[in-house]
């Protein structure tokens, strides 16, 4: 029930006609991923079902889920495993509590009222939902850029249940330059194919817009750009167009910048310290790593255990990523026979 109501719920299903979307219902289909990958009867075998998504948190990262889904644990068990943006506090209930190395309530304040920037955001859910931006400029302290004093800022931590507070890491300006009000960041997807080795599926920049800012996902609004896994270089460029569908773009519709051929710097960096994480680490099957691009290097910001494999699949479909669909088989993701369906 709850598929067919977040479809009639969807304002695209009643802009798109049923004709091309109940036959994908019928198939386990949502009318974003028809719209999406523009599925038809020829092609749907090459992309995942919706039902998908509640398959990979169950048969994933089975025995390490719990270090994926809470950035506490994550920043503890991350340390000097794979390079990350490591947490200045914690706020549960309201409560304030520094961690080895960071800020106190009184330090943190006092940090941002001298002009230091920090990203404060949900121990636990992701999509961008709860974020907070605080930053300072000549005319005081800014959240999410609305004018903000050092009390109200001071109550605001109170009111919140279980968060955790970052230093803002400055993108790299090759990134910063596609779109100025967004970080700009990779999605990089690894799993441990059925050979044992380690691999990536598609990399992916995510590119701002003035739609999701002041973060950059996708799914509100943000450009997305294929990344050559090799060399690091862009060289495909998506955004979603006012049907649900997504059409290719060279440059940033706003700022104008070149979205192709850009080299992502320090690339060679985090292809290697990922793939080397899950191959000394298997047991993180399937993850997709959010990663920022510094002025001196590359940080992880999270890892995600149940990564939206629309980013690469709109891409390189399942018939493109054999070992990725042998993946995906042998962790009973899909049905071998799934590509044998009518």
């Amino acid at each position: 029930m709850e598929f067919v109501a977040e479809n009639l719920r969807d304002p695209q299903t009643w802009r798109n006609g049923w004709g091309k979307l109940l036959p994908m219902w019928c198939r386990g289909f949502t009318t974003e991923h028809v719209l999406l990958f523009g599925l038809n009867p020829s092609n749907w075998r090459d992309y995942p079902k919706d039902i998908l998504r509640y398959r990979i948190t169950l048969n994933t990262n089975r025995h390490v889920w719990p270090v994926l889904h809470d950035k506490l644990v994550f920043d503890g068990f991350m340390k000097g495993r794979l390079r990350h943006v490591e947490a200045l506090f914690f706020i549960v209930k309201g409560g304030f509590h520094e961690m080895p190395g960071g800020l106190d309530k009184k330090g943190f304040l006092r940090a941002a009222v001298a002009g230091q920037s920090f990203v404060i955001k949900p121990a636990r859910g992701g999509m961008g939902t709860g974020l907070l931006f605080v930053a300072a400029n000549e005319d005081g302290i800014r959240v999410n850029g609305e004018e903000t004093s050092c009390q109200e800022l001071g109550e605001m931590l109170e009111g919140l249940e279980f968060h955790l507070g970052y230093p803002f890491v400055e993108p790299h300006e090759a990134l910063r330059g596609l779109f100025p009000a967004a970080v700009n960041t990779l999605r990089v997807t690894a799993y441990v194919g059925v050979d044992g080795r380690a691999a990536l599926l598609t990399p992916v920049l995510r590119v701002g817009s003035s739609e999701s800012a002041p973060i950059d996902n996708f799914c509100k609004g943000g450009l997305l750009v294929e990344i050559d896994p090799k060399t690091g270089s862009c060289v495909r460029a998506l955004r979603r167009n006012s049907r649900g569908g997504v059409e290719s773009v060279t440059h940033h519709p706003e700022s104008g910048a070149s979205l192709i051929g850009l080299t992502i710097p320090f690339w060679q960096d985090v292809r290697r310290d990922i793939l080397a994480f899950h191959q000394a680490c298997p047991a993180f099957d399937l993850v997709g790593w959010d990663v920022l691009i510094g002025p001196e290097g590359y940080q992880v910001i999270e890892g995600n255990h149940n990564p939206d494999l629309r980013l690469p699949l709109l891409f390189r479909n399942l018939s493109e990523e054999a070992e990725f669909r042998g993946f995906m088989e042998e962790r009973g993701l899909i049905k071998p026979e799934h590509r044998k369906e009518g």
